[in-house]
């Protein structure tokens, strides 16, 4: 929202977008804990642009591949509040139901 990170231009294309898809990594290699990164993206949407903070935003838990990444979802997805898709490009889970 200030020049860094997603950038300014990234933004301004996000907010054509009548949806969002969000995708939090919640793999054992994940960088950052699923609501922490969950948080920063929010966070830059929001600096941005209030209205598009409020864009309809589905959340999908990628990397979801095997029990401690299932938890890691199920943990967002209480925190969050909200109903969680569970991807993983490996085994082909999820594509369906985010195409729906």
């Amino acid at each position: 929202a200030q020049g860094h990170g997603l950038g300014d231009r990234f933004l301004k294309h996000v907010e054509r977008c009548g949806a969002l898809l969000q995708l939090v990594d919640v793999s054992d290699g994940a960088d950052v804990e699923p609501l922490e990164a969950f948080r920063v993206v929010d966070r830059e949407l929001r600096a941005s642009s209030p209205q598009l903070a409020e864009t309809p935003r589905l959340v999908a838990a990628s990397k979801c591949e095997g029990p401690q990444a299932e938890e890691r979802a199920v943990e967002l997805e209480h925190a969050l509040g909200r109903p969680v898709l569970r991807l993983s490009s490996a085994q082909g889970r999820g594509l369906r139901e985010v195409l729906e």
